[in-house]
Formats: structure tokens, sequence, C-alpha cells
């Protein structure tokens, strides 16, 4: 499928995030997505610089990804706790500079990296006080190998607070 609302349809989550990596930018949005910069950025640029978007409420998350960026092939895959029955959450914080991000970017949804770049983020509905403590929640998949060896045979994101 050449284009992002090709898999709309077989997405159901009616009140949820989704984290979009391009190759030449990163956005975390509301989903659905109502905002219009970042549903235009997924018009123009889905096929040519999309890598990975993940759709996700706390109990699943869908994936549209492709395995590197010169593929025009995309991979689609629904992950919930199905899955496996051994998982276990990890929480990492989200990269931002809470001294120079100031109300001016957050009115306008964005996020200012310790790095010094900038990222598209609905800080407005995001359920903490302190910009320094928003979290991304990850629920992390566990299997074993032959020789009984756990690994992380799969993640997704569950959550960001």
């Amino acid at each position: 499928m050449a284009d992002w609302k090709d898999y709309l349809p077989k997405i159901d989550i009616k009140n949820g995030y989704a984290v979009i990596m391009f190759t030449d930018c990163f956005e975390i949005a509301e989903y659905p997505i109502t905002d219009s910069e970042t549903a235009e950025k997924l018009d123009k640029d889905f096929a040519s610089k999309l890598i990975d978007m993940r759709i996700f409420d706390e109990e699943k998350e869908y994936r549209i990804f492709r395995g590197d960026v010169s593929s025009k092939s995309f991979f689609f895959r629904k992950l919930d706790d199905s899955y496996s029955e051994i998982n276990f959450d990890d929480e990492q914080f989200v990269d931002i500079d809470a001294v120079r991000t100031t109300a001016d970017c957050i009115n306008s949804g964005k996020a200012r990296a310790i790095g010094g770049g900038f990222y598209k983020m609905p800080l407005k509905n995001v359920q903490n006080s302190r910009l320094d403590e928003i979290k991304i929640y990850i629920r992390n998949y566990v299997d074993y190998d032959e020789y009984g060896q756990a690994y992380i045979k799969d993640w997704r994101i569950t959550a960001i607070k």
C-alpha cells in the first residue's frame, strides 16, 4: 500500500497516540490524527520518508514500517497481550529539555530535545505537569530460545504520560 490512509480501516483505536518516525523528523501525535500539519506530512512523505509508525492505546498497537529506507514495501502488524503470556513493562523518559521548552513551544505543540532540536508532541494533553517527568511506557514480550535463554521477542508502546 502506498498511502497511509489505506491502513486506517484496519486500525480500531479511537483514543490513542501515534509515534511517527520519518527520515527527516520525529513526531508524536494524538490518534486519530487531527493535526493538519501531521496529516499533510503523512500525505506528502509516507511513501518516500516514513520509516516507522506506531499507533497505540493501552490495549494494543498497530505498526506500519519498512525494513529499510530504500524499500518501497511496508509491513503491517497488530500486537496485543495475546502475543505472549510472558511480558514485562518498562518506562523511558521522553527526550525533553524542560528548561528550554517554553510556553510558546507547548502552545504550538513542539518539545525541545536536550540536543537542541524540536519535535512535535501534543504536550497540552500529556497527563503530567513536569515536562522532565514525561515517559513512554513499553511492554516487552519474552520468549526463550532452544537453549532456554530468555530474550525480548517484540515490544509495543502502551502509553505516554
